[in-house]
C-alpha cells in the first residue's frame, strides 16, 4: 500500500511528514506543494502573532500598578507615617492581579478613591467577596465632612449595611440592609441617586431604598477589611463642577498597548529571520517546522510563566521594594530611636515639679496610620489630662518614647539606658504583639518591673489591641496564638509584681463597628486612637492622681 504522505524533498524527515501531506485521505486531488510553505508560514507567523500578543499583556500586567493607572488613590500613602505594605499597594502589580482591584492585597484594611470629586447620579461595579470578608462602597467623601457608604458583607460581625460618617472614619449612623447573597460568585453592586431617594440594587434585586437623592460633589470608592474582596467593571455617572462625568473602569492596562505589541512582533520577528539563516542549510521546510515549534513555545512559555506569577514576585520588604518605592516619590518619616530621644532632649526640661508620664511601645504607640501628630492616642491623652487637671494641680508631662518595631529586650534596655533622660513618675508599656517569645516578654517585663520599683516609679502594663478579624491566609495562624500567649505573659507579671494591668484589647472589641479603625491588623487611624484614648483615659488619669497623692503624704 502506498503512503497517505510524502515529503515534498528529498530524503525523508519524520517531523516534516507530519505537516505536508501528498495526497487527502478523501482521494481528491492531491495539495500542491508550491501552497505547502505558504500554508506553513502563515501558520508560523500566525503563532508568532499570538506569542506576541501573549508577551505584550505579560508586559503590562507586569507595569500595571495603581500608581501607573493614575486614576485612583490609596489614601494609606497619604499618612503621616507609612503603614506597612501601604506603598507596595500602590507601586507593584499584586493589588490588580487578572485586571481586578484585589483590596485584600498587601494584608488589606485598604481605601482606594477615585481621584476626581463627583456628584454621582448612579454607581456599580462588580465585587467578589471571600469568606468572612466586607467591602464599603464609599460615595460623596469629603475631608471636611465625612462620607457616605454601602457596605456588602460575608462577615457576621460587619453585617450589611448603609452607613454615614466623620472624617476619622466615625460612624454617625448605621443601617442594616439585612442578610445578601454575596456567596463566593461576582454579583454586581448598583447605587442611584434620584427622585430625593438613594436606591441599592444587587444582582438587579433592590435591596434598600432610602430618604436622601444626589450625594454632594465627592470622591467615591471602596474601604475594605482585612479579606480579598475582588472589584472590577466600576462605572459611575454624575456631573463635576456642573459638567456631565462618566467613569469607567476596568483595572486592565491598555496603556501603550499599539508600542509594545509592535515592539514584540519586531522582535519575534527578528528572531524568526535569525532562526531561518541559521537553519538554512537543511532547506526551508524543516526550517519552518521549527520555527513553528519556537514560536509555540514562547507563546506558552509567556502565558504560563509570567502573566499568573507576575503578581507575586515583588518582595513585601528590601531593597527591592526600596527602591521601587524611592523612585515613585513615597518617603517615609518614621521615626526610629535616635530621632525619638532627640525630639524628647529638645522638648527638655520639664516645669518644676512636674508629674512625668513616659509611654512606651512599638509602632501602634508611636502613631503609625494617624494623619498628624496630635491625632495619636498619646497626644490626645496629652490634652485632655492636661484640660482635666484640677487648679493648682502640679504641670503634667506626658512624653511618647516608643520607637517603631521595638520588642520588650531592645525597650528594657534602652528605658535603662536613658532613664536619666526619661525620668518618669508613671511608666506606661504598651506591649503583646511584636514579641515572638512569652517567655522572653516575660523575662524583661520582670526585669523593668524590678528595676521601677527600686525608684518607686509607677508601672502601667497595656496589651495591645489587634483587630476582630482573624489572620489572612498568608499569615500563619500561630502569630494569633503567640499574641494570646503574650496577653497571659502580661497578666501573669502585673499579678506577681502588683502592677495595674490594662486589657485594651477587651476594650476595645465591644467598639469593633464603631467605624473605620484599623489600617492593618495592629495600627489604628485616627479614629482608633481617639477611641484608644478615651479607653485609657480613666485608668491613667487614676494612676496620675494615686501619685501625687503619694507624693504629697
Amino acid at each position: 500500500m502506498a503512503p497517505l504522505f510524502k515529503l515534498p524533498w528529498s530524503g525523508s524527515d519524520p517531523i516534516g511528514s507530519a505537516y505536508i501531506p501528498q495526497a487527502r485521505l478523501d482521494g481528491s486531488a492531491p495539495l500542491r506543494p508550491s501552497f505547502a510553505p505558504r500554508i506553513a508560514a502563515c501558520w508560523v507567523a500566525a503563532l508568532i502573532a499570538i506569542a506576541a500578543i501573549e508577551l505584550t499583556e505579560a508586559w503590562l500586567s507586569w507595569k500595571n500598578t495603581l500608581q501607573h493607572n493614575g486614576r485612583w488613590i490609596s489614601s494609606k500613602v497619604a499618612l503621616r507615617t507609612g503603614v506597612v505594605n501601604a506603598v507596595a499597594f500602590v507601586v507593584t502589580p499584586r493589588a490588580l492581579t487578572g485586571s481586578h482591584l484585589d483590596m485584600g492585597a498587601w494584608l488589606g484594611f485598604e481605601e482606594v478613591l477615585f481621584r476626581d470629586a463627583i456628584a454621582l447620579d448612579h454607581l456599580s461595579g462588580r465585587i467578589r467577596l471571600a469568606n468572612n470578608a466586607h467591602i464599603t462602597v464609599l460615595f460623596g467623601v469629603d475631608e471636611k465632612l465625612g462620607f457616605s457608604g454601602v457596605r456588602f458583607s460575608r462577615d457576621p460581625h460587619f453585617p450589611s449595611a448603609v452607613v454615614t460618617g466623620e472624617p476619622d472614619g466615625r460612624f454617625t449612623s448605621r443601617r442594616p440592609l439585612g442578610p445578601l447573597d454575596l456567596s463566593d460568585r461576582w454579583a454586581r453592586f448598583d447605587l442611584r441617586f434620584d427622585g430625593g431617594r438613594t436606591r441599592v440594587s444587587l444582582d438587579g434585586r433592590e435591596v434598600a431604598d432610602l430618604p436622601g437623592g444626589a450625594p454632594r460633589e465627592g470622591r467615591f470608592g471602596f474601604h475594605s477589611g482585612r479579606r480579598s474582596v475582588l472589584i472590577d467593571d466600576v462605572e459611575a455617572t454624575g456631573r463635576q463642577r456642573g459638567l456631565p462625568a462618566r467613569v469607567q473602569e476596568s483595572f486592565h492596562n491598555t496603556a501603550g498597548y499599539a508600542p509594545t505589541l509592535a515592539i514584540a512582533l519586531g522582535a519575534l520577528g527578528l528572531l524568526s529571520v535569525l532562526g531561518a539563516l541559521l537553519a538554512r542549510k537543511r532547506g526551508p521546510w524543516p526550517t519552518l517546522v521549527q520555527l513553528h515549534i519556537t514560536a509555540g513555545l514562547m507563546g506558552a512559555s509567556t502565558l504560563w510563566i509570567l502573566e499568573p506569577r507576575l503578581a507575586s514576585v515583588h518582595p513585601q520588604q528590601g531593597p527591592v521594594l526600596n527602591a521601587v518605592a524611592t523612585q515613585a516619590g513615597f518617603v517615609s518619616s518614621i521615626e526610629f530611636a535616635p530621632a525619638v530621644l532627640d525630639r524628647i532632649r529638645a522638648a527638655l526640661p520639664s516645669p518644676p515639679g512636674a508629674t512625668r508620664v513616659v509611654f512606651l511601645g512599638s509602632s501602634q504607640t508611636a502613631g503609625i496610620g494617624t494623619t498628624h501628630r496630635a491625632a495619636t492616642f498619646v497626644s490626645r491623652l496629652d490634652a485632655t489630662l492636661r484640660a482635666r487637671r484640677a487648679p493648682g494641680a502640679p504641670p503634667l508631662t506626658v512624653i511618647n518614647a516608643a520607637v517603631v518595631g521595638d520588642r520588650s529586650r531592645s525597650l528594657v534596655d534602652r528605658y535603662v539606658t536613658e532613664i536619666e533622660l526619661l525620668r518618669p513618675h508613671l511608666l506606661v508599656v504598651n506591649l503583646g504583639n511584636t514579641d515572638r517569645d512569652p517567655v522572653e516578654l516575660g523575662a524583661q517585663l520582670e526585669r523593668l518591673a524590678v528595676f521601677n520599683a527600686a525608684r518607686a516609679i509607677q508601672t502601667v502594663l497595656v496589651m495591645q489591641p489587634t483587630t476582630l478579624e482573624g489572620p489572612p491566609s498568608n499569615q500563619p495562624a500561630d502569630d494569633w496564638e503567640i499574641r494570646e500567649s503574650n496577653q497571659r505573659t502580661m497578666r501573669g507579671v502585673a499579678a506577681r509584681y502588683g502592677l495595674t494591668i490594662i486589657d485594651l484589647h477587651g476594650a476595645l472589641r465591644p467598639h469593633h463597628d464603631d467605624g473605620f479603625i484599623w489600617w492593618d491588623g495592629v495600627h489604628l487611624n485616627n479614629f482608633g486612637h481617639a477611641l484608644v484614648a478615651d479607653l485609657l483615659l480613666p485608668v491613667i488619669e487614676r494612676e496620675v492622681l494615686r501619685f501625687e497623692r503619694g507624693r504629697r503624704a
